[in-house]
């Protein structure tokens, strides 16, 4: 059984299905699709032949089947599909409508608001097979709970290490058994959140090191921060944590150019 993507890779595999199927891949790119263990996978060129179909010229058919087939895509689309990178599906989605926008320097007649139903019915139905080949790659990796209101008792096996930083300090309590962290720091500076936000990573002892978890974006108001970290994926062996200031929307993968704090177990 071929063993669950990390969020890295996984979301690179993607990029690269996406190109095969409205482009195409170069050697090196076909290679590297092979090694992420994704080169056999179709239903991303099944996507993009759905958007195909969608976008050419079809004849008027009555009206209560096009709206059988426009009912039947919306409830595939409202189905839950298995755990995947919350930014992947947007994105496949968006780059195969792109396709589906009719170009303006060709003459064709306008499509009926038939021909419109069926090809909305088409782009929903090519982004539930990518939602659903997403949940495929990344299967395995669990999605977090909301966060608890309170902070959870400590447990045995629960480690606890001190927050390093230029003027900061504080602790960071981390459960692995319950796969949480209970942070508290002081001495972070206020950040506008439009400008920037403060991102927590964990080094996991079982990963490799140039890729650390994703512990998720905060915001500081006062002297104070308190919050629970609740990763997306499983931390095997939790060394390390460390917050980094990034852009508004985060980072992917940490450049761990602008580190504030650190704590080691």
């Amino acid at each position: 059984m071929p063993r669950p993507l990390t969020d890295f890779e996984a979301m690179r595999a993607q990029d690269l299905l996406v190109q095969r199927a409205s482009e195409s891949l170069s050697d090196s790119d076909a290679r590297e699709l092979e090694a992420l263990g994704a080169s056999d996978v179709t239903s991303f060129d099944l996507a993009a032949a759905l958007v195909d179909v969608a976008k050419a010229p079809v004849e008027d058919m009555p009206d209560d089947v096009a709206d059988r087939v426009l009912a039947a895509a919306l409830a595939m689309a409202r189905k839950p599909a298995a755990p995947f990178t919350a930014p992947a599906l947007p994105a496949i989605a968006s780059s195969m409508m792109v396709h589906a926008v009719p170009d303006p320097r060709r003459s064709r007649p306008a499509p009926s608001r038939r021909g419109y139903r069926i090809a909305i019915a088409g782009a929903l139905a090519a982004a539930v097979v990518a939602g659903l080949v997403i949940g495929r790659l990344t299967t395995g990796l669990p999605v977090p709970p909301p966060a608890a209101a309170a902070a959870p008792e400590p447990a045995r096996d629960d480690v606890v290490a001190a927050w390093r930083g230029e003027g900061v300090t504080g602790s960071i309590r981390w459960s692995p058994a319950a796969q949480r962290g209970v942070l508290e720091i002081r001495g972070l500076v206020a950040n506008d959140p439009a400008r920037a936000r403060f991102q927590v990573w964990i080094v996991d002892g079982t990963r490799d090191p140039r890729y650390p978890v994703d512990g998720g974006l905060f915001d500081v108001h006062g002297p104070t921060a308190s919050l629970t970290v609740q990763p997306r994926v499983h931390v095997g062996a939790a060394r390390e944590l460390f917050i980094t200031r990034e852009a508004p929307d985060g980072a992917v993968v940490s450049d761990r150019l602008t580190v504030v704090a650190r704590a080691v177990f």
